[in-house]
């Protein structure tokens, strides 16, 4: 792949030229030949970024081009967010912008004209001083063919990619020396402020790694961030990303792009200077109130370029029905105690790629994702309706990018909708799940032959599930979760047929029977069980099922009498989380005792 800066502002171009060109008004011929020489300049930095140890002229060269190609982004973006904010207006508005609009667009075309110039002037100096580029490099180096690297070599490169990399590593719950000794071989020392974080259950372990480990009790989310900090970020040492909580004086550095916000985001947001530079905004702590209507205008005004925008934890009263002025964004996350309304205007965001929103208030509202070519990612904690493609025989209503959507109604379920979603990985379900059922809508989801994780949730107020009949399962299903269904029948015949599954998850009454009976034979590939908040009395494994079960979690199943015998013989089965129950535990520690600690981890947590 090309430099990261270039292919993004290539990218970004091509998508601005080919949906919105209206937005480009004035200044489309300049964008077209800049774009023009991104697509000369893109091909000779492929692959650069995976050769760390160049020489410092071409060092010097990559950075120059990323430079130009920020500046560009910095010119471009607020031009085009301009713009699309004064759509819309009424008459005064609208001549008072064009007026605006007059002296802007020569200015942005001259600079825009200035990058362009200085790229072509960058590569007559690569020229000059000899700067061979990686692609030249590579296209003579012929290593026969794309055969798989061993051990070794891969251990050779990536120890290579780290020499002069700034790198975080995290290794959670090591178990044995051997593992920290053999990837200690791989991890390079450098002076570039890298840093490994490593946890384990076992004292020998950590002091295997290190003389002083720290020994911890659990953190409270302040003294974690502290410690967090003070391990990935040392004194004197450049920050990635800037946290801090600010007082209203705080003024953001020129040209910042990345912005934390711990606290007081609306004092933030209200009374500091604009910048067009801004293109992430996180919010990480708790703020007086959620952000109204208000502070919303000023966030148009304030950060037109925002491309990130989680304010997941701060919270928002509304939802604008303006919002698509945020053009630009491409990662949102939004959670409302109060907003009515998903408003329409939200699908015209058409370079989103990751949407969240969770508002309790919001009663299955409509979305229009077949406008959002872009997306990728859709959570929406409800019941979310979509509508029927315009088009089933256009390819161009096709949303080839989205790999999660959740979670959608049954009433969305349809051949039409699923048919769109060619490459959809992550699903989720959440209403009248009887209803379809029994129509029959649940065979549909035969036609998503790349979805690998299903969530079937019941709404509450509807019936129960009879069963899982007339529920056609994807065959390279690999996850399935299974929340307040309240089955009568025992769904594990059924879904111990799923040749490709490797986790079950059954949660809040899933089943409302007492004894669960895993078949001879099924659940073939099965590895992750989990068993939450059910009423079952008995749980039975016959010989040959789960033969790869691998871990399993019982919580909140207080009326389970015993656990299946043949857990003691599984070759695989090496986790086990319990909540506190006498006898399971009893059992629990007996399997502990034969199998040895050390091949064995069992959790035990109290209800």
């Amino acid at each position: 792949m090309g430099d990261g800066a270039i292919t993004f502002l290539l990218e970004n171009l091509t998508r601005l030229l080919s949906q919105e060109a209206d937005l480009l008004h004035g200044v489309e011929e300049e964008v077209r030949s800049l774009q023009t020489e991104l697509k000369l300049i893109e091909p000779c930095l492929r692959d650069y970024g995976q050769k760390r140890n160049e020489p410092a002229i071409k060092t010097e060269f990559i950075n120059q081009l990323r430079d130009a190609a920020r500046e560009a982004e910095d010119i471009i973006d607020p031009y085009v967010a301009s713009v699309a904010q004064q759509r819309g207006g009424n008459f005064l508005v609208r001549t008072k912008s064009k007026l605006q609009r007059l002296s802007s667009r020569r200015r942005v075309a001259e600079q825009i004209k200035d990058i362009k110039k200085r790229f072509e002037v960058l590569f007559k100096q690569k020229d000059k001083y000899e700067i061979q580029s990686p692609f030249e490099v590579c296209s003579g180096n012929d290593h026969g063919g794309d055969e798989r690297m061993s051990n070794e070599d891969l251990g050779y490169e990536l120890r290579r990619y780290l020499t002069s990399a700034m790198y975080m590593i995290v290794l959670d719950d090591v178990w044995k020396t051997d593992c920290w000794d053999e990837l200690n071989q791989v991890f390079a020392t450098n002076t570039c402020g890298s840093r490994i974080i490593i946890t384990t259950q076992d004292e020998s372990v950590a002091r295997h790694v290190n003389e002083k480990p720290l020994k911890l009790n659990f953190l409270s989310e302040e003294k974690s961030w502290e410690l967090f900090s003070k391990k990935v970020f040392p004194a004197k040492e450049e920050k990635f990303l800037e946290v801090r909580a600010f007082g209203s004086s705080y003024t953001l550095p020129p040209n910042s792009r990345r912005l934390g916000l711990h606290s007081s985001m609306l004092t933030y947001i209200s009374s500091n200077p604009a910048s067009s530079t801004l293109r992430s905004m996180l919010c990480f702590g708790p703020d007086e109130r959620p952000l109204s209507l208000e502070a919303w205008k000023l966030l148009y005004k304030h950060f037109p370029s925002l491309r990130v925008f989680d304010a997941w934890i701060v919270g928002v009263e509304v939802i604008p029905n303006d919002i698509h002025k945020l053009l630009h964004l491409r990662y949102l996350t939004l959670k409302s105690p109060t907003a009515q309304t998903l408003p329409a205007s939200i699908s015209n965001l058409w370079n989103l790629q990751t949407l969240v929103v969770a508002a309790p208030h919001i009663d299955r509202p409509q979305l229009n994702i077949w406008k959002m070519k872009e997306l990728r990612h859709l959570r929406f904690h409800g019941q979310l309706l979509l509508p029927e493609p315009p088009n089933e025989n256009d390819s161009n209503n096709v949303s080839i990018n989205l790999q999660t959507l959740y979670c959608i109604s049954p009433d969305s379920c349809t051949e039409r909708v699923f048919s769109m979603l060619p490459n959809l990985l992550k699903l989720g379900i959440h209403g009248n799940l009887e209803e379809h059922r029994l129509s029959k809508k649940f065979k549909n989801l035969s036609i998503l032959n790349c979805l690998q994780t299903l969530k079937l949730e019941r709404d509450r107020s509807r019936r129960k599930l009879d069963s899982l009949e007339y529920v056609v399962f994807p065959q390279n299903l690999s996850k399935l979760t299974l929340v307040e269904t309240q089955l009568l029948a025992d769904p594990m015949d059924i879904l111990g047929q799923l040749p490709n599954l490797q986790v079950l998850i059954l949660k809040n009454a899933a089943y409302n029977g007492r004894n669960l009976n895993c078949r001879s034979n099924g659940f073939p590939k099965l590895e992750v069980l989990k068993l939450i908040n059910l009423a079952i009395r008995s749980w039975n494994i016959s010989q040959g099922s789960m033969a790869r079960l691998r871990s399993v979690v019982i919580n909140r199943c207080g009326l389970l009498e015993g656990l299946p015998s043949a857990l003691q013989n599984m070759p695989d089965f090496r986790e086990l989380e319990l909540s506190y129950h006498v006898q399971l535990v009893h059992e629990a520690k007996e399997i502990e005792k034969s199998r040895g600690k050390e091949h064995f981890k069992l959790v035990i947590c109290q209800s």
